[in-house]
């Protein structure tokens, strides 16, 4: 089940499909809190919640780690740990050493997928990283 922590994304990768179904170059946070969210999958018939259940999966639709998102993603994980759930995030950002204490210690066992797509002149591919260093 994919779990989008916002809309758009202003990374803007040149490969990225969500521009393609009306995405808005522009993140803003999802509307839902953790606790909506939570009510949201125990309605829906096709969620097995609880661990062994269904895998939890942000990072479709938005890099779950910008910083209009970034406190949605983390209030999700926060939630989501609780109920043991596998859980997975897809991220191309560079996270602090708090929000990396906080995600381990509300989902120790998160797969965390981390996608690097170039070492060298990157502006070509993902004009964002014009203001960092990769490599």
């Amino acid at each position: 089940m994919t779990i989008h922590t916002g809309i758009g994304c202003s990374y803007s990768c040149t490969y990225c499909y969500i521009y393609d179904m009306e995405f808005p170059h522009r993140a803003r946070p999802y509307p839902l809190n953790g606790k909506e969210l939570l009510y949201a999958l125990t309605l829906n018939p096709y969620v097995v919640l609880g661990p062994g259940g269904t895998m939890l999966a942000m990072g479709s639709v938005t890099e779950p780690f910008l910083p209009e998102t970034r406190e949605r993603a983390l209030e999700y994980i926060e939630t989501l740990g609780s109920i043991g759930n596998p859980l997975q995030v897809s991220s191309k950002s560079v996270l602090s050493d708090g929000d990396i204490a906080r995600i381990k210690e509300h989902a120790p066992h998160i797969s965390f997928l981390e996608t690097v797509v170039c070492i060298r002149d990157c502006r070509r591919i993902e004009h964002w990283r014009r203001t960092q260093w990769i490599g």
